[in-house]
């Protein structure tokens, strides 16, 4: 169980997160980027099993700026009002937050000074756009939106990446995930893995509608052995 922490002072105040410590209370940090419904309790469970797994976990909140504190659940009421955020959202705005937020966690105790992120939906659009800007230790994306407007940015991380999709993800069509795998046949250290059958928001065992248990399991795996490898290579 974690708590919410004061975690990047920006241009406009402070924007805070939760945090989930593992039990020797540090280590390699990975922040998780939110999908447009918050810091709700599916992102809080990420964090939670990334410190069970030894990681300082940590979950900026994203539209501190327009509602903080937001948690928005997946009934109609939440999905209209998570739309309604993520309109508001600016792009470039959010990925100067997510840079405060890696300078702050790299520098805090708990982190042991590497950092990687991993993102969600709009979260694996910000993880990819981000670590452009900051070289994390390694970036994970999980079904991103948008990506195909950030191939350029693809192109230029130099970090262990694993990009994860759904082949029936309405939302990342193949025009948008193909291009991905034809940057990642010459990067031999990323990836892009497809999993038959699965839907946008494939990983989120809250979302019931979408959720494939398979799918999950396989990308969780591998996100870990991606984690492993990674900030292993940082301690080289």
């Amino acid at each position: 169980m974690g708590d919410m922490i004061d975690l990047a002072t920006t241009d406009a105040g402070t924007m805070r997160g939760y945090r989930a410590l593992p039990a020797a209370g540090h280590g390699p940090a990975v922040i998780v980027l939110q999908e447009i419904f918050g810091v709700n309790a599916a992102m809080r469970s990420v964090a939670d099993d990334l410190a069970a797994q030894g990681y300082a976990a940590f979950v900026p909140d994203l539209f501190w700026r327009t509602k903080p504190g937001v948690e928005l659940g997946y009934d109609e009421a939440g999905v209209q009002e998570a739309f309604g955020l993520w309109k508001q959202f600016d792009i470039a705005t959010g990925v100067a937050d997510v840079v405060a937020a890696v300078a702050t966690v790299r520098a805090m105790p708990e982190s042991d000074g590497k950092v990687a992120l991993l993102g969600f939906c709009l979260g694996g659009q910000l993880a990819v756009r981000a670590g452009a800007a900051v070289k994390p230790d390694a970036v994970i994306s999980f079904y991103g939106t948008a990506l195909g407007t950030a191939l350029d940015e693809i192109r230029s991380l130099d970090c262990p990446t694993v990009f994860h999709f759904g082949d029936a993800d309405q939302h990342v069509p193949p025009e948008v995930h193909q291009p991905i795998a034809a940057i990642a046949a010459d990067k031999p250290e990323m990836d892009v893995h497809l999993y038959a059958g699965a839907g946008h928001a494939f990983f989120n065992s809250f979302r019931p509608q979408g959720f494939d248990a398979a799918a999950q399991a396989s990308a969780w795996d591998r996100t870990l052995t991606l984690l492993d490898g990674a900030f292993a290579r940082s301690d080289a």
